[in-house]
């Protein structure tokens, strides 16, 4: 596994909860899709953890453990921001605006997300950090 994927998979989940945020903004949602908060969310956490990244410790040595945290932490904040009837359809609304697919079902979205965020993680669990990736 490269840290590429690492850091990529983590900053999704941070970036779906800040859309979160921005969905409980009404002023904000009501005036721009919420949808593409993700996408740059996702870029501007990349950047931002993959400079934190040069230094060893701060991502690519705790990999599994930081994963997991992060994973922890943003349902439990995702929870307290959406509510738990709220969480079942907002990820899958926010999706379907940002990609402009209105016709394809909340429950086919929500199943579409829970099993690439379980394929991410058993990814995550099960292989290591590429040693090349660590250095430099």
């Amino acid at each position: 596994m490269t840290k590429k994927f690492l850091i990529f998979y983590n900053s999704i989940i941070l970036a779906f909860v800040f859309s979160f945020i921005g969905f409980k903004n009404v002023w904000l949602e009501m005036r721009m899709n919420i949808g593409i908060l993700v996408p740059i969310f996702t870029i501007v956490l990349c950047l931002l953890f993959y400079v934190l990244s040069k230094n060893k410790s701060a991502i690519t040595n705790r990999n599994k453990i930081m994963t997991l945290f992060n994973l922890l932490v943003c349902f439990v904040a995702s929870l307290f921001i959406l509510g738990g009837k709220s969480l079942m359809a907002v990820p899958a609304s926010i999706i379907r605006e940002g990609l402009g697919i209105t016709h394809i079902k909340f429950a086919t979205i929500n199943y579409a997300v829970v099993l690439l965020l379980a394929i991410g993680l058993i990814i995550i669990m099960t292989k290591k950090v590429d040693s090349k990736t660590n250095e430099k």
